[in-house]
């Protein structure tokens, strides 16, 4: 699912095939996102995922890191996420 949003560039094409799967999960990713991310990695969740005006040096600058942090929490952000979505699978 994750990597499904990062090919789509974080846009939630709602026509495919198995489309209220996707409809599920994205619901579950924003509320692991609003509520269960420390607010350093929702942050940089949204900029990366929902901010497609800006360019990268722009998202990193609103994020207040290094490139090298930017990165690092964008990781841990989908770590974070995959874990609690297995969790809840389970």
């Amino acid at each position: 699912m994750i990597a499904m949003l990062m090919e789509c560039k974080g846009e939630l094409i709602r026509g495919t095939r198995g489309s209220r799967v996707l409809l599920d999960e994205s619901a579950d990713i924003e509320l692991i996102v609003n509520k269960h991310l420390a607010p350093e990695l929702a942050l940089v969740v949204r900029e990366h995922y929902c901010n497609s005006d800006s360019f990268l040096h722009q998202k990193i600058t609103h994020c207040g890191c290094s490139r090298q942090t930017y990165y690092d929490r964008l990781h841990q952000a989908h770590l974070s996420i995959q874990g609690l979505l297995w969790g809840k699978a389970a």
